[in-house]
């Protein structure tokens, strides 16, 4: 049993606070990815431990979204490079869910899995209007405020470049707007370890609203 410790910078200041409403709804929409010798996750004294099979592998930890009505997961890609579990909130506790690849974009580091939907999970709502310069919220490891510095369209995806410092074991994690809808999917971060979002156009057709 281990206490998580993802390093690096400290969190930017927030107004978001476990008190703040949106917290408990983006944390409820946020999924972790583990690799397989991570065998149960536990909320306590405000940090997550995370419990493994006793292996000597080290416990691989990244982070997914919910989207698509709860019917998917998108995370980043490389979280899928090793074996892993899927670990959900559900009913104030993390449960492991059975999941399915989809699709794995390789160029932009996105996945997309696909997870039970008699789960009935709560899901993200997407968002394009944003623009540079917006404040926004980056969650990884507990929020952390951010700002959008640049935006660079391609033909299938968008790319977000924001000032949220971004630490092992966030990649997969939501960018949102200040409303608490999902602009992008951390998927990296730049020499100077802020980060780079991303989303995919083929999602934006498909807007689900919370069950």
């Amino acid at each position: 049993m281990t206490r998580h410790d993802p390093g690096g910078k400290e969190p930017l200041a927030t107004t978001i606070g476990p008190d703040h409403p949106l917290y408990g709804d983006i944390f409820a929409k946020t999924a972790l990815v583990c690799s397989t010798n991570v065998v149960a996750l536990e909320l306590k004294d405000g940090g997550l431990v995370v419990k493994t099979d006793g292996s000597d592998e080290t416990a691989d930890l990244g982070h997914g979204v919910i989207v698509m009505n709860g019917t998917r997961i998108l995370t980043a890609s490389h979280n899928l490079s090793q074996a892993r579990k899927v670990f959900v909130w559900k009913e104030e506790k993390y449960v492991s869910a059975e999941v399915t690849d989809v699709y794995v974009n390789a160029r932009f580091d996105l996945a997309i899995l696909e997870i039970d939907p008699e789960l009935a999970l709560p899901s993200f709502e997407i968002t394009t209007s944003i623009r540079q310069g917006q404040s926004l919220i980056s969650w990884g490891f507990g929020p952390k405020a951010s700002k959008l510095t640049r935006i660079k369209q391609t033909g299938s995806a968008i790319i977000y470049y924001h000032t949220a410092w971004i630490v092992k074991g966030e990649s997969g994690s939501p960018l949102c707007d200040r409303e608490g809808r999902l602009v992008g999917v951390n998927t990296s971060r730049t020499a100077s370890g802020r980060g780079k979002a991303v989303m995919l156009r083929d999602l934006l057709s498909v807007n689900p609203e919370t069950p």
